[in-house]
């Protein structure tokens, strides 16, 4: 039986730079500027880089991403820009994937690709 070939290049035995690899792989491959993920209290758990945006969109994740998926602007200090801010899990195991800006053609799959690997990485 062949050898399966490994698809990742990076990897790591710690929880929190995985999801920050994954973030970051998923925002390069998007044009995304950043991405982050928020628990249901508007805290990032991680994020692809370290930036204000990030921490206003999270914030106010939980609002935005009620119904499941939020689009549009997002009024900030620094001026609007848009998000986006998909809500999976279930219950108050909600999180909160929040993206600032990228194309609108490939934005939404690879939230949706990168959904799937932070479940991966949270089980």
């Amino acid at each position: 039986m062949p050898e399966r070939a490994e698809r990742r290049r990076k990897r790591s035995p710690n929880i929190t730079q995985a999801l920050r690899n994954q973030l970051q792989r998923s925002a390069d491959l998007a044009g995304i500027h950043a991405l982050a993920l928020a628990d249901r209290d508007g805290l990032v758990l991680a994020s692809s880089k370290s930036d204000d945006r990030c921490e206003e969109v999270a914030a106010v994740a939980r609002f935005l991403g009620g119904s499941g998926t939020y689009e549009g602007p997002l009024p900030s200090a620094h001026g609007a820009f848009h998000a986006s801010v998909h809500r999976f899990g279930r219950g108050a195991t909600s999180l909160y994937l929040c993206a600032v800006g990228g194309r609108p053609a490939v934005r939404g799959v690879e939230i949706h690709r990168a959904i799937r690997g932070i479940e991966r990485i949270l089980a």
